[in-house]
């Protein structure tokens, strides 16, 4: 059920726009309006949801790299398929979903891991 109605102020242009993308859609201005307000806050979500999976990503990569080979021992450390998996994760997102991800690491304090630094 819905709730009262709100009033908001926006420049003729703005308007005129949503007013062309409803009826683009075939939808009621305020019902255009009510989904992407909706939409908005899913999106908010979905941005909160992915930047706890960085963190945890990040720590797993952690956790990974201090269990990884020791210097001495021979063949590949005991998680090298976990890692490969991350690696193989990252091409496979391709590099424009790879650039959202670097920023939000970036954004929360951490530089992504690249090639020339594990060299």
């Amino acid at each position: 059920m819905l709730g009262d109605p709100i009033t908001l102020r926006l420049s003729v242009e703005q308007k005129a726009l949503l007013e062309d993308e409803a009826a683009r859609q075939g939808k009621r201005l305020s019902t255009y309006v009510r989904e992407l307000l909706e939409s908005e806050n899913d999106l908010q979500g979905e941005l909160a949801a992915l930047r706890r999976e960085v963190v945890s990503l990040h720590h797993v990569i952690e956790d990974l790299a201090d269990t990884g080979p020791r210097s001495g021992q021979s063949g590949p450390g005991p998680n090298a398929v976990q890692i490969e998996t991350l690696l193989l994760l990252r091409t496979i997102a391709g590099p424009e979903r790879a650039k959202v991800v670097w920023g939000e690491l970036r954004r929360i304090g951490y530089e992504p891991w690249s090639v020339s630094e594990a060299v």
